[in-house]
């Protein structure tokens, strides 16, 4: 299994150049939904085989953390009822579950991957998958760092033979624009800056992805400082210096705002006992990411207020119809039909689902934090799925700005293998030791 994880891993990191230069270099904008469709069947089928030769397995894995599952269906359900009471489409519901609630949907069907490849084994004990887990782990976190180094030089190809990259698919300098061609780089504005989105669809997308593996990058490149002489003397600090600056210049090159908050909620988060001790050092690093942030804002001034605006407007909607508007009424339902374009997750789903559906939906949140918080303090793998747990928390915080679960190249490298882990974890701490 982990050898097919890891060909996902590189599917979904390869995601949008393939879909550039399948979409738009060799089918000319012709049939769209192939790329994701052909995605997303891939991992239905992954899933449906592992049901059928796994049958067994998954009637144990049916009656352990059933309230998750029931919570996610039971929001489904009312979305969809009273979406239909709006009269809105099954082609309008559909789309908004893949906008929407994607995101949890792969998460808990990767949970049962991870049951399965924790189900016990005569052959092979615990220990033994544990080696094997930690090893694809470090393969995972090497692939991250990988895909940092690698494009830094595909960004720079942009700019030396752009040529090239017009014959694969991209378009000219610009701003997102639905169904037409990716701009081989993104600006700030008309004659603006240029922004940096490597792999993605944006820089603001490729800004949740370096953001939500920071906490992960952080666990696995550790400092062993008891002198400044240590930075330079010891090979694992070198490594970790590189791999940061890199991280952290990938990030400052997005020109995200969500980003740079989505940083310093990390490095809070991943540092609480140490802010405290060093309080006035805190106060000064959070100081200088709140005004790259307003420097940012003022750099992109036209997008600030246009962000504002739309927040503030978006209330409104809220407010002024008691009976939610349905599944699909919301950004980005604005490039099609819609017109509603909160610039901010939660009230997206306000707007959507309102506040029953609304109210069901933090409770799954409440519920899963409470399963996942008592696995922090694991012996191997408890740091790691505090890093995925802050990551996570990380984008949680940026979606007050932008709607961060948008992006499917995001979710499926997050939550898939997140739900592995952690299913894992879970299944075999219950195990007595071989």
């Amino acid at each position: 299994m982990l050898v097919i994880l890891r060909g996902f891993l590189l599917l979904f990191l390869l995601y949008h150049v393939l879909v550039t230069v399948l979409w738009f270099g060799i089918f000319q904008g012709n049939f769209p939904q192939i790329p994701a469709l052909a995605r997303d069947w891939l991992w239905m089928v992954l899933l449906i085989g592992y049901f059928f030769t796994s049958l067994s397995t998954f009637k144990s894995y049916r009656r352990q953390r059933k309230q998750l599952r029931y919570l996610f269906f039971t929001l489904l359900g009312i979305s969809v009822f009273f979406s239909y009471i709006q009269e809105k489409t099954i082609y309008d519901m559909f789309v908004w579950f893949k906008y929407g609630f994607h995101y949890i949907f792969l998460f808990l069907s990767a949970t049962f991957l991870g049951h399965v490849f924790a189900k016990p084994d005569t052959k092979q004990h615990t220990l033994e998958r544990d080696e094997k887990v930690y090893g694809f782990l470090r393969f995972f976190v090497w692939t991250l760092v990988s895909v940092v180094v690698i494009w830094f030089f595909w960004q720079w190809a942009k700019l030396i033979f752009p040529d090239f990259f017009f014959w694969l698919g991209y378009g000219p300098l610009n701003d997102f624009f639905f169904w037409v061609h990716p701009p081989i780089y993104y600006l700030t504005g008309f004659w603006g800056t240029l922004r940096w989105q490597w792999i993605f669809a944006g820089p603001n997308n490729y800004g949740y992805f370096l953001v939500v593996f920071l906490p992960l990058i952080i666990s696995y490149f550790k400092f062993s400082l008891n002198s400044w002489k240590d930075i330079f003397i010891k090979k694992q600090n070198l490594i970790s210096l590189f791999v940061y600056f890199l991280r952290f210049g990938a990030i400052v090159l997005t020109l995200s705002r969500s980003a740079l908050l989505g940083t310093i909620v990390v490095l809070f988060l991943m540092n609480i006992h140490r802010w405290k001790r060093h309080w006035k050092i805190s106060i000064a690093i959070i100081g200088i990411g709140i005004i790259g942030i307003f420097g940012l804002s003022f750099l992109k001034e036209s997008s600030t207020l246009a962000h504002i605006t739309a927040k503030f407007s978006s209330i409104w909607y809220v407010l002024s119809k008691p009976l939610w508007y349905g599944l699909w009424s919301s950004w980005p339902a604005i490039h099609h039909n819609g017109n509603i374009l909160p610039e901010n997750y939660f009230i997206q789903l306000l707007i959507d689902i309102w506040i029953i559906g609304f109210l069901i939906f933090v409770w799954w949140y409440i519920v899963c934090r409470k399963k996942i918080k008592k696995m922090f303090h694991g012996e191997l793998f408890g740091s790691y799925i505090r890093a995925f747990a802050i990551g996570w928390i990380a984008l949680l915080i940026m979606w007050i700005f932008l709607h961060v679960f948008e992006d499917s190249m995001v979710n499926y490298t997050f939550f898939t293998f997140f739900g592995v882990i952690i299913w894992y974890v879970f299944h075999t701490k219950k195990e007595p030791s071989k």
